[in-house]
This record gives C-alpha cells, structure tokens and sequence, in this order.
C-alpha cells in the first residue's frame, strides 16, 4: 500500500512538515486576525466551572477535550488548542487527499490537494489565520468523509455503508453552522454585516487564479478525452451535489442575503476547491502527458508559494492580543 501510494504518503509527510513549522519554530502562536480564537478560550476556561453555554457541538466537545487534556496531562488548554488548530489543518489536507484518491484513482492529483486546499486556497488560509477552525473541521474534513462514504456505498452498492454515513452525517449536521442546524445563525441579524463589494474579485482573491487556471486544463482535457471519457454515475453524483452546494453558497453571499456573506463566500470557495480536485483527478486520468502534468504541478505551486511565503512570516498571537 505504501509503495502504491508512494507519492501520497510523501506528500502528506511534506505538509505535516510544513504546519508543524510554525508552532515548533515560534511557540505560542495561533495565526490569528480577529478575537474567534480568544473567545473559544474564555469559553473553554468558563467550562472547568461548568458556567458556560455552548453556541455548537464542535466548540463543546473540543472544549471538553482540552479540559481533559489539562486535569490528565497538566497541559495548558492555550497550548492544547494551539496544537489543536495546526493538526486540524493538516488532517483536512489528508483527509482532501484521501477523498480526491478514491473517488477519481488520481495520486498524483490526490498529492497536489492535501497543499492547494489548504496553503493554496485563500478560503482556507483566511478561515484559519481568523481563528475559526470548526468551519474548516466541518467543510474540509467530516464533509470530505461523508462525500467519499456515500461514493462507496454507491459504488459498491452495499447498505452497510450506512453504520458509517448516518453518524458523520449527523456530526456534520450538528458539529458546526456553516453546513448543518445551526445555519440558522447565519440569518440573524449583527450590527456590522459583512458586504462583498466586488463578487468576481473576491471570488478570484480567496479561491485563487491559478485555481481557475487548473480549473480550465481539467475542462479542456475532460473535452479533448470526451469520446473515451467514462465517468461513472456515482461520481457525476458527488460533482453534481458539489456544483449545486457551491451556487447555493454563491448566491447566498453574493446577493447578501446572510449577513455573515463573506463567510459563505469562503466557504463556497473550499466547495470549488473539492469539485476541482474531482474534475482535475478525472482529467489527468484520461490524459496522462507530460504537458498535462507539468501544467498542473506548475498551477498548483504557483497558488501555494504565495500563500507558504505568508506562513513562514506571521504575528504572534500574544502580540496581537495585546496590541
């Protein structure tokens, strides 16, 4: 298994590599912009006195893992959640990864995933420098999970797939507001709405052009390979679900009708990033050339240095904080 996906396990290797950088080269640091982190650890101190109401499922049970952490182990439950945030990000990644393997038999397009979704995204990177890890949690792994298990009980035609889709469904559901119940959050009124001034800007800014550019070699390459083209229907499911979540979303910020539009923009940008990942692995099935390959490798590094470049040089939480 190791040897047949040599290229996925390096690759995922590479990225742990690469998150862990930060905490291990500056302690203490969250990456943070705004107060999300600052308040998920007020709400997880209050805990420890059981004063405390929980406004979704991923903030109290994570909550209580950290309190957990700190009666066992003695760890501060700052520190713990710094780690908490960094491994998130780095599970999304391989989860993606997995997800995009599977469903399109694509390692190469499998490998590239685990970085473009998460350091080659904007979405992803502004979620996370903003210090709300439970939307990435949501969108970019119990979703990636339950895509890839409804995949294969279709596929494979087989009810027991069932055990597995009920209860990450009903994580997903119930984990976070931007894809399960508590969406209803995103409709009540805030002093201060978020307004995107420009919808193709903002699109092009958080999901990236060269996204946009792996985007068209995967549509060119899909045309060109029409006639051999065998997609099967379960997978046109998944990218049929896909493109019509992503224009919800879409339509959703874009028209204003949530004051949080910016959130879904996000969001909808990381739904993009998941159908991308399936029409690309698609694709460079079909056309294995060393031209398709070589654009997309060269795509997919031009929508991450960017973004890697920014990673090695950030604030410090504290500093932030305090000043």
């Amino acid at each position: 298994m190791i040897r047949e996906h040599k290229a996925l396990v390096i690759a995922i290797l590479l990225l742990a590599i690469v998150i862990a950088l930060p905490p291990l080269l500056h302690k203490e640091t969250y990456l943070v912009i705004n107060n999300d982190t600052a308040a998920h650890l007020v709400v997880f101190e209050a805990m420890k006195s059981g004063t405390v109401s929980y406004l979704y499922l991923g903030q109290m049970l994570t909550g209580w893992f950290m309190v957990g952490m700190e009666r066992i182990f003695g760890t501060d439950i700052s520190t713990s959640f710094m780690w908490f945030n960094f491994i998130a990000l780095f599970l999304s990644g391989m989860t993606v990864a997995t997800m995009t393997v599977i469903i399109t038999r694509s390692k190469l397009v499998g490998a590239l995933s685990a970085f473009i979704v998460t350091l080659g995204i904007g979405a992803t990177m502004q979620l996370f420098y903003s210090g709300t890890i439970f939307n990435i949690i949501e969108v970019l792994i119990i979703f990636p999970v339950l895509l890839t298990t409804v995949w294969l009980m279709l596929r494979k035609q087989n009810i027991k797939w069932l055990f597995l889709i009920i209860p990450t469904a009903t994580l997903l559901f119930f984990f976070h507001p931007s894809l399960g119940s508590g969406i209803k959050l995103l409709f009540q009124d805030i002093p201060n709405p978020e307004v995107i001034a420009n919808p193709i800007v903002s699109l092009l800014l958080f999901f990236g052009a060269s996204n946009i550019g792996l985007f068209v070699i995967s549509l060119v390459l899909l045309y060109k390979n029409n006639n051999k083209m065998k997609v099967e229907k379960e997978t046109k499911a998944i990218i049929g679900f896909l493109f019509m979540l992503f224009t919800l979303l879409a339509i959703l910020a874009f028209t204003g009708t949530t004051p949080f539009s910016a959130r879904m923009l996000f969001n909808a940008c990381l739904l993009l990033g998941l159908l991308l990942f399936v029409i690309l692995g698609l694709a460079l099935k079909q056309d294995n050339s060393l031209l398709a390959k070589g654009l997309t490798i060269s795509l997919a590094l031009a929508s991450v240095i960017p973004n890697l470049a920014i990673w090695l040089s950030f604030p410090n939480y504290k500093e932030i904080l305090s000043g």
